[in-house]
């Protein structure tokens, strides 16, 4: 397994496991099944930024050696902002978190990491 795919199966795991706490955290208030399709829904479209640099680093097929280490940098922000949820007193200051501070770094990772493959010089024909 090649060093940039490992911090990336480690982050969906940590993603998958938001995932669950967010739903159970969800279903242990509601009684009209409205609303909780609605929130599930939510809770999904939540999923996208955190997995965006996952599918970017599982589909590069050869990422930069040199800047192996900053692969790393997406599991380690993931675990900080589930760890500030799960510690936080209040959902208003986990939400914060979670908005100001892992959804843009996520984003930002996902672009740094497909800019950061290895380009072939020429093209093969």
């Amino acid at each position: 397994m090649k060093e940039h795919k490992k911090p990336a199966i480690i982050g969906i795991i940590l993603a998958i496991s938001f995932f669950i706490f967010n739903i159970y955290t969800i279903t242990n208030g509601f009684t009209s099944s409205k609303s909780l399709l609605t929130e599930i829904k939510f809770a999904f479209i939540l999923q996208i930024p955190l997995l965006a640099p996952a599918i970017v680093l599982l589909l590069n097929k050869d990422f930069s050696k040199k800047h192996g280490y900053v692969s790393w940098l997406y599991p380690i922000i993931i675990a900080l902002g589930f760890l500030g949820i799960v510690l936080s007193k209040g959902p208003i200051i986990a939400g914060l978190l979670m908005i100001m501070v892992v959804y843009p770094i996520c984003i930002i990772l996902a672009t740094a990491f497909y800019f950061l493959r290895n380009k072939p010089l020429t093209k093969k024909e």
